[in-house]
């Protein structure tokens, strides 16, 4: 885009959020949203990255781990090395050029879009390969620790608390993608909307 391009395109705009109604307002709310998941995912990555360099640090430290544990630390690191990757590429954006409104627009509906695809399909993709990982790696240290390959009523116990939290945490975040995203997402959709019936009446 031209310089003269890029003037003419802001002076456009500016006089267009003057017609829009609530513009200011549902722009506060999408920058804080963005912000806020920028956090959220940023923490998210951080704690794969946990995970996949503390448990070869643990490895390391037992003495002839059972194939079972093995296997499930493997099967742990190999998950969250899955997942890291898959949010930090699913959550790019194909557009940067934030310089005019219609672009930015397009940048949060982007985003917003991505985060919603990603948290409608969370249990296929995060949830369920680290519950199963989670459980191998249980139950190897626990044949590892006592020899027997019978699980006890405390490994059963915790497998059971293991499943009631990932189940949890899957129905947390269907209940955010329909009160927090989906919002937001329907704003950027209406402001996307009166931008565009601004600038046809401009025309």
């Amino acid at each position: 885009m031209q310089l003269d391009d890029l003037k003419n395109a802001w002076k456009q705009e500016m006089n267009m959020t003057t017609q829009m109604t609530d513009f200011d307002s549902i722009q506060k709310q999408v920058k804080e949203f963005d912000r806020k998941a920028k956090v959220s995912w940023l923490i998210e990555i951080l704690a794969c990255a946990g995970v996949i360099v503390g448990m070869p640090l643990m490895w390391t430290t037992l003495k002839s781990p059972s194939l079972i544990f093995q296997l499930g630390m493997g099967a742990m690191i190999a998950t969250a090395l899955f997942v890291a990757g898959k949010m930090t590429l699913s959550l790019r954006v194909s557009k940067h050029d934030n310089w005019t409104l219609a672009t930015q627009l397009d940048i949060q509906i982007e985003k917003r879009e991505k985060e919603q695809k990603l948290m409608r399909s969370v249990a296929y993709w995060c949830l369920a390969p680290m519950l199963v990982a989670v459980f191998l790696t249980s139950y190897g240290g626990y044949t590892h620790r006592t020899g027997t390959y019978i699980p006890d009523l405390g490994l059963c116990l915790y497998w059971t608390a293991c499943l009631v939290f990932f189940v949890s945490i899957y129905y947390l975040n269907q209940h955010q993608l329909k009160t927090k995203i989906k919002p937001v997402l329907d704003q950027l959709y209406r402001l996307k909307r009166q931008l565009k019936d601004c600038d046809s009446h401009n025309k």
